[in-house]
């Protein structure tokens, strides 16, 4: 028999009130959401420098370097920023779709004891866990990067590690640390890729 093994803390209620620092990767660390390139580059250099369809540019990203999501980056991180509609007691920090993952950071919050609603999706209106929400946002997101596969009768495969890691943060000194790595995280991926590159 297989055991998988589990990445979450034994015992530990995750729809607890707090902050959490999430990973979410691609299955086999495949690049599939687009590329990261310095923001000195000329927009139309871009366009020709990356051979993934769809490209759109990100606002989030606050450092000298940025990626340049492709359609499925798109689909990653809209979906993401409709997490706090379908789970009301989520709240979004600073968050980064990169080339071939994702680190975000989610806020939960208590919610007062009122009666059931739905929210604009018809979707019933609960406290849901950290768990709950990222097999939601997994979901959600293959199955709209299925669509675009489906279109050009192509094979998706499969987008997502099985698992993901996540952090509790448990004061202001450790949020702001995770804050900081998510926004640098560019710049640092742009970094090591460089120091790969063979010399001339």
């Amino acid at each position: 028999m297989l055991y998988r093994h589990s990445l979450r803390i034994h015992g530990f209620d995750y729809s607890t009130e707090g902050a959490y620092f999430i990973t979410i990767s691609c299955a086999k660390w495949k690049y599939r959401f687009g590329q990261i390139l310095p923001t000195t580059i000329d927009a139309d250099m871009q366009k020709e420098n990356i051979s993934n369809e769809g490209l759109h540019d990100s606002p989030l990203v606050l450092t000298s370097a940025q990626i340049i999501l492709n359609d499925l980056g798109q689909i990653a991180q809209n979906e993401w920023l409709k997490l706090p509609e379908r789970f009301p007691n989520c709240t979004l920090g600073v968050f980064q779709i990169m080339p071939h993952h994702m680190h975000g950071i989610l806020i939960l919050k208590n919610l007062p004891n009122t009666p059931s609603e739905e929210n604009s999706e018809g979707l019933a209106i609960k406290a849901a866990s950290i768990p709950d929400i990222i097999r939601s946002y997994k979901s959600i997101v293959y199955n709209e990067c299925l669509k675009i596969y489906k279109a050009k009768d192509q094979i998706l495969g499969r987008l997502w590690l099985r698992n993901y890691h996540e952090k509790i943060l448990h004061n202001e000194n450790v949020f702001n640390m995770a804050t900081n790595y998510i926004l640098n995280n560019p710049d640092k991926y742009l970094a090591s890729r460089n120091k790969q590159l063979p010399k001339k």
